[in-house]
């Protein structure tokens, strides 16, 4: 199965649907293409917001309705993402002879992942910076 293949596959053929399997290059081929889309989202989202920053400092009044675009179209993207993802791993699941349930042992390793990462964050933009700095020296 080639990269394109894949894609139709994953998008067009099977999309949202958990039944069937999904073969090696099927599922490798996706991540590939997630890997390179996420980065995409990511740079676009990074160069939007710069440019929305740009426009609320300027005191245009067209900021706000730009940036609740910006935040449906960024997460509807991720969203989406995330769903077929899921699809696509759970029928590669299915591919090597695993219950799907097997899917939940990642998604509490991503779930701890995110976990770590908010708080992280949280500690980066809501502690004062002179306070972080005397917690990197522990």
């Amino acid at each position: 199965m080639t990269f394109k293949e894949s894609l139709r596959a994953c998008f067009i053929e099977k999309g949202l649907s958990f039944k069937g399997r999904a073969s090696r290059s099927e599922y490798w081929y996706f991540k590939l293409f997630e890997v390179i889309a996420v980065a995409a989202i990511v740079l676009l989202g990074i160069t939007t917001y710069s440019f929305l920053e740009n426009l609320k400092t300027s005191g245009s009044e067209l900021y706000k309705p730009l940036y609740i675009a910006y935040l449906i179209i960024f997460f509807s993207a991720i969203c989406y993402l995330v769903l077929i993802e899921y699809c696509v791993s759970v029928r590669r699941l299915h591919d090597m002879n695993f219950n799907a349930l097997w899917y939940l042992l990642i998604f509490v390793s991503n779930l701890m992942f995110a976990t770590f990462y908010l708080t992280w964050l949280f500690f980066i933009f809501l502690i004062p910076k002179k306070a972080l700095f005397c917690l990197y020296w522990l």
